[in-house]
């Protein structure tokens, strides 16, 4: 794509924007809500021209919500969700790219989309064709699976999207085979719909922009998890200490990017050293080069005037491995 504007007549405006409802409607992107609002931004900032503007830290703060300090190069977000698009628009085009008159491909390298016209009079399918030799022979080879909710275990909270990533990728369409053996061997497929349950948070009382979370101001719910957004939060710690991205209302299911994290170090800050090995523990007083949000790396200029490198904590702590 190039940088200027594409014009086109009403119809073909009216087919690729119907194109691209069905892919953002499609099974493949339909509980993807993060994944539809990037491609529905790429497409659209393609369409204008603005392909040049398309860059890794402009998606983070526009799309991601991240704030104007948001840096590509330690927070991977968007490198991680493109690619997840990548390979949904991959696997959509492979299912249903026959039928559609306009395909939309994410090329590696950038984050423009290609926009490809085919037939235009081709007829548009709801569901991809199964090949029955795909299926299993019997029941002998049928396996299933019980997918639970995930849950970041690394001291990163911002990482939490990584963790939706491998919910959001999990086919939860399983098929069953039922077979008869006598008078006449048979053998009949249906579909089964595996269902996630399990907590998710929902605010207590309406919150306000840029209020910090408590513990009073988020319920647990209990409820069926791939009926809900992406990006969700299953547990209160998750929350705690982070600041209200946009105002809501009592009730609205809390996702990623309408919390934001609050760094637990600023910039200029005095920050205590501490560096503990076998036996032993040293600290000292040094000044943060940056700001720094939990679990993140950090550099300290100490005293002496030598920088170290440590990870953020809590009030303003700085661990470095000795």
């Amino acid at each position: 794509m190039n940088d200027q504007p594409i014009r086109w007549n009403i119809n073909d405006q009216a087919l690729l924007d119907a194109c691209l409802e069905r892919v953002l409607s499609s099974q493949i992107f339909e509980k993807s809500h993060r994944q539809q609002a990037l491609l529905s931004y790429l497409v659209k900032e393609t369409l204008v021209g603005n392909a040049q503007r398309l860059k890794g830290y402009t998606i983070g703060v526009e799309i991601f919500g991240r704030g104007t300090d948001f840096d590509p190069a330690t927070d991977a977000i968007v490198r991680v969700e493109v690619g997840r698009l990548r390979i949904k628009l991959r696997e959509y085009n492979q299912l249903y790219g026959q039928s559609e008159a306009v395909l939309f491909e994410l090329p590696k390298g950038g984050y423009s989309v290609d926009i490809h016209w085919r037939d235009r009079s081709a007829t548009p399918i709801s569901t991809p064709v199964i090949s029955r030799q795909a299926w299993p022979n019997s029941l002998e080879h049928a396996a299933s699976l019980a997918v639970l909710p995930f849950s970041n275990l690394g001291s990163n909270p911002e990482q939490e999207y990584f963790v939706d990533g491998i919910v959001d990728n999990l086919s939860l369409i399983h098929i069953l085979g039922v077979q008869c053996q006598a008078p006449s061997k048979w053998t009949i497929y249906v579909q089964s719909t595996v269902k996630v349950v399990g907590n998710y948070l929902v605010a207590a009382s309406p919150l306000a922009q840029g209020q910090v979370i408590t513990e009073t101001d988020v319920i647990n719910e209990k409820g069926d998890l791939t009926h809900l957004p992406a990006g969700i939060f299953t547990d209160k710690a998750q929350a705690l200490g982070r600041s209200v991205q946009i105002s809501m209302t009592a009730g609205t299911v809390l996702r990623q990017e309408m919390l934001k994290v609050t760094p637990v170090v600023q910039q200029g800050q005095t920050v205590k050293v501490v560096s503990t090995g076998n036996g032993f523990s040293v600290s000292a007083e040094g000044l943060a080069l940056s700001k720094a949000n939990e679990g993140q790396i950090i550099q300290v200029k100490v005293a002496s005037g030598k920088v170290v490198t440590g990870i953020a904590r809590q009030g303003g702590q700085i661990e470095v491995a000795f």
